[in-house]
């Protein structure tokens, strides 16, 4: 593997790079002022080995999303180099996210944003309401599967209307004072801790949200007649009327959110760290970025940061040979026994695995 490391450092090079965005060749310009240099092919190492210890956890995470009933999904660009492509350019992956409000965040990487990338990702069997942008992927899983409900992002919506103020700032504004209504009621409903069935039913209310969404409508349409076809104006309008069905979805449940704005702030912390590391070395360390990135935002969004220095070691831990050297970090085998896993972020997750059964336990401390 390159040498030898201390869970403490191996966290630390996970969060560098994965939670405040350092590139391994910064931390290994770093390491010669410790007075001890890394190489970036032995953090590379240990970043694998690392999410090779996490990996059962990032299943059982994805496992756990998907036999729920509601998911918010994304996707993002990210740049790899393959070794095959000539020239060794750069060329276009995509991580897919998957999540739901209070969730857990899972990353997923692929080569593609082909359509059956969703498919091989959400697989078959998912059932409930999955909400993202416009992207047209979405619109064909949720019709070749009929237990699937797809549901619009009002976010996007309200974005094209913002972006076409200089436009026409009068019927703009109209649009963008109905949009904030909603959004109004909404928040009154987060404060009077409304349950998913209370606010479907205060949503299909003429006051709730209906009568809204049905001059807003009517606003676009008589616009549309009126406007050039591509102005920002004429976007906005088209963009609105042609989502209109997953978009007055929400009328229908109310275990759902307006926007997707979660699952997209979730995808922030990916959007900075490329703009720094650039891209991913090789394909085959997309997925091990989608791992890692999955527990580090999870365990933001769960509020489980570190206190200084991450603490804790995955068990059974390295212990010394015969010469006295500390042993090689090798991942134990995790069949058919208990691991106690340390996250990076200082959440701590027992992992019980057999033949029979796997199961998760997420806790605020690490076992005695």
């Amino acid at each position: 593997m390159g040498g030898y490391a201390a869970a403490g450092l191996l966290a630390y090079i996970v969060i560098s790079k994965y939670q405040h965005h350092l590139p391994l060749y910064r931390l290994e310009t770093m390491s010669i002022q410790w007075g001890a240099q890394l190489s970036r092919k032995s953090m590379a190492d240990w970043i694998r080995l690392v999410s090779d210890w996490v990996e059962p956890i990032y299943k059982l995470m994805l496992c756990e999303l998907l036999a729920g009933h509601y998911l918010q999904c994304d996707e993002t660009p990210v740049k790899f180099l393959d070794p095959d492509e000539k020239g060794h350019r750069a060329i276009q992956g995509y991580l897919w996210v998957v999540s739901t409000p209070g969730g857990d965040v899972v990353f997923d990487w692929r080569l593609t944003r082909r359509h059956g990338e969703l498919t091989t990702l959400l697989t078959d069997d998912y059932a409930g309401l999955l909400q993202s942008d416009g992207y047209e992927a979405y619109a064909s899983y949720a019709e070749v599967h009929p237990a699937v409900t797809w549901l619009g992002c009002w976010a996007h919506a309200r974005r094209y209307f913002f972006e076409a103020q200089g436009d026409n700032p009068r019927i703009t504004q109209a649009a963008l004072r109905l949009i904030g209504r909603m959004y109004r009621r909404e928040r009154e409903w987060d404060e009077q801790n409304l349950t998913a069935e209370q606010r479907g039913l205060e949503r299909a209310k003429p006051e709730g949200l209906a009568r809204t969404m049905n001059s807003l409508k009517r606003l676009a349409v008589w616009a549309r007649q009126r406007i050039r076809p591509k102005s920002p104006l004429g976007k906005a309008c088209d963009y609105l009327l042609g989502q209109w069905a997953p978009l007055s979805a929400h009328l229908n449940h109310g275990v759902s959110r307006l926007d997707n704005n979660l699952v997209e702030n979730a995808i922030r912390p990916s959007c900075i760290g490329k703009k720094n590391w650039l891209f991913i070395g090789h394909p085959d360390a997309g997925q091990r970025s989608a791992i890692l990135y999955s527990l580090i935002v999870s365990c933001q969004r769960h509020g489980k940061g570190p206190a200084g220095l991450p603490q804790g070691h995955p068990h059974p831990a390295p212990s010394p040979d015969q010469s006295g050297r500390p042993a090689p970090a090798h991942p134990a085998p995790l069949a058919a026994q208990r691991v106690v896993v340390g996250l990076p972020l200082g959440a701590y997750c027992d992992v019980s695995m057999s033949t029979s059964e796997t199961s998760l336990r997420y806790s605020a401390m690490p076992p005695s």
